[in-house]
């Protein structure tokens, strides 16, 4: 059987975009406009340090780079000093939505929902759907009950922020059944991990391979990666394998 293949990580993605600016610098840099060379720089350096930043190493402490608060609002001193990433990620979450065909959010079950970043108060399935954020790195759009659990894209949550978010989704659900959505950049990673711990703590599914199999089987590109697996394990074993 062929080995799968690993995708890289948020950091070594981000690592690699940042070196294109550099290569440009060393070839053609003395010819380019003092503007243009500023630019480069720019791109370089924030770029290296949203790499940094997301490592596995430095994760958990870092999910604050862009100034994101409780109430899911970008610091603008943030924004500036990382326009390049904050242009890059945007522009393709948009040529995505344009141009992909899987859709924006997809319904797991009893109105759980997971799904991409909405960008607009329409982009959510339900118009009174809460919403847990599971992105460090992408502005609050919309007006609905909100819990931000801050986690860097291909990493995991921590966990206290499966605590949280298992938490919010119980008084939710109190709350007339109100859908949720658990969403990050494209309802892929992040999101998935933080829905398989609310669905196995609503009693939806047993253990974390069911939980998994149960999101894939309304969103087929959702893939729970070694980080993420790694925590979400952590925090299972924590909360039931000891009672």
């Amino acid at each position: 059987m062929a080995k799968k293949r690993r995708k890289p990580t948020h950091a070594q993605v981000v690592a690699v975009a940042a070196s294109l600016p550099v290569g440009v610098l060393l070839v053609a840099g003395h010819s380019l406009p003092l503007a243009v060379n500023v630019a480069l720089v720019h791109t370089a350096l924030s770029g290296a340090v949203v790499a940094l930043c997301s490592m596995k190493s430095l994760c958990k402490r870092t999910t604050s780079l862009f100034g994101k608060n409780a109430k899911g609002v970008l610091g603008l001193p943030n924004q500036l000093a990382f326009l390049p990433f904050q242009c890059a990620i945007r522009a393709k979450l948009l040529y995505r939505r344009r141009f992909g065909e899987e859709p924006l959010w997809d319904h797991v079950k009893d109105g759980f929902y997971i799904g991409g970043w909405p960008n607009e108060q329409q982009s959510l399935p339900t118009p009174d759907a809460a919403v847990v954020d599971c992105t460090c790195e992408l502005p609050r759009r919309h007006r609905n009950p909100y819990l931000l659990c801050a986690t860097w894209d291909t990493q995991s949550p921590t966990v206290e922020a499966y605590e949280r978010g298992v938490a919010f989704a119980a008084e939710q659900r109190r709350e007339g059944e109100r859908p949720l959505l658990v969403h990050c950049a494209h309802g892929h990673g992040r999101s998935a991990a933080m829905l398989c711990a609310i669905l196995i703590a609503q009693g939806k599914a047993a253990t974390v391979d069911e939980a998994e199999r149960l999101i894939k089987s309304s969103r087929p590109r959702v893939n729970l990666n070694k980080n993420q697996r790694e925590g979400l394990e952590q925090w299972f074993a924590q909360k039931y394998k000891s009672l």
